[in-house]
């Protein structure tokens, strides 16, 4: 189609659509359906369904079956390769375009890319599978502190015994610190899994980041690290729960000093607030960022770093992000990271503000009442 409400109403669909005639020759290939099939739309039409649909032999069989097939396909699903070699999962309908005499003039092939609904539904079922995890992670973990608790108490004992036994002593600490690390291991688990009841108190966010500096400890031996602090004039007391947050504010710098930990770097830590009389305002968020110049995270691990017992290290339990990720989301704010492998890597906390209704309301009149002003004055 040229032009003529048809021929737009057809352009603006939402899924993708593609027409042909009766000798399998494309008449219409909307934007969409290039969108989604990553075929381009320009000279498609005129041209055999099956060069222009060379990349998606299936679709374009499915077009000129179409044609001669008795039952057509209604809300059907089928599988396409893009160029990224991901694939994408489309549902479809194929309709035959008849003459008014019932004469077989095309066919119709209307679809749209479910994938997103897909990864929405994978990612429902993981939430519930993590559920799932978590009860039984918290029963486990419960059953796993009373023997772990006798053992280290009996390492204990046999460490005062073999205190001068050379090498029987070095393999009894080494079995304490092991056993130390399951036991942390085992509560922060229990912890993750147990659900948050925060305790808000308007808090400096610029003293609780300090305090989580001052709290996280350089690894011995490690390179020199510059700490650069870029803090607001003003303050603003922000309703958190303090203590979470600073643990959560701690896990970030310990995992930037831990990046820089082998050739040194730069630490940088920053707070931004809203400018004062806007805090209250619709939309308005105090910002934390930590940063740092270390290699950088990976595409691939990127995508995996605020999962549950997903580490890097050798020695990590992996839960220190999740768990952070769990403050963060537990006081209604975002957490976010932005990395190139080789360029450092910048974490963010976002933290809504309570808005004033009443304010909000007022602002949003002075805004209709400017706009009339400025209407009548165009009039005038």
């Amino acid at each position: 189609p040229g032009g003529g409400f048809a021929a737009d109403l057809m352009r603006s669909m939402r899924c993708g659509l593609i027409t042909i005639d009766r000798h399998a020759k494309v008449r219409f290939f909307n934007d969409r359906a290039a969108e989604i099939l990553e075929v381009p739309a320009a000279g498609a039409v005129g041209r055999p369904v099956q060069a222009v649909l060379a990349s998606h032999p299936q679709l374009a069989r499915l077009l000129a079956e179409g044609l001669t097939l008795s039952t057509l396909p209604d809300r059907a699903e089928v599988e396409v390769r893009t160029r990224d070699r991901q694939g994408r999962s489309l549902g479809f309908t194929l309709s035959r375009i008849l003459t008014r005499r019932g004469e077989v003039r095309g066919a119709a092939l209307f679809f749209k890319d479910l994938t997103p609904i897909e990864r929405e539904e994978d990612h429902r079922r993981l939430q519930d599978r993590l559920a799932a995890l978590g009860t039984m992670a918290a029963s486990l973990a419960h059953e796993i502190r009373n023997p772990l608790a006798a053992l280290e108490l009996s390492a204990t004992l046999l460490a005062r015994r073999l205190a001068a036994q050379g090498k029987e002593a070095e393999l009894v600490a080494t079995l304490q610190e092991q056993i130390r690390r399951l036991s942390r291991t085992v509560n922060a688990s229990l912890e993750f899994v147990r659900p948050l009841a925060l305790d808000r108190a308007p808090t400096d966010l610029v003293a609780l980041l300090e305090e989580a500096m001052e709290a996280a400890a350089v690894p011995e031996g490690a390179a020199r690290i510059e700490v650069v602090r870029r803090f607001p004039a003003h303050t603003l007391p922000v309703a958190v729960d303090g203590p979470r947050l600073r643990e959560a504010f701690l896990n970030l710098i310990r995992n930037a000093i831990e990046a820089m930990a082998d050739r040194g770097g730069v630490l940088r830590l920053a707070v931004e607030l809203p400018a004062p009389g806007t805090e209250k305002l619709v939309g308005a968020a105090a910002t934390v960022l930590v940063g740092d110049s270390g290699p950088g995270i990976s595409e691939g691990v990127r995508e995996k770093i605020f999962n549950p017992f997903f580490s890097t290290k050798s020695q990590g339990s992996g839960l220190g992000l999740a768990w952070t990720r769990k403050v963060v989301d537990a006081h209604g704010g975002t957490l976010d990271v932005d990395s190139q492998p080789g360029q450092g890597a910048q974490f963010s906390i976002r933290l809504p503000l309570p808005a004033d209704a009443a304010q909000a309301s007022d602002l949003i009149a002075t805004g209709d009442l400017l706009d009339e002003a400025q209407d009548s004055g165009r009039r005038g």
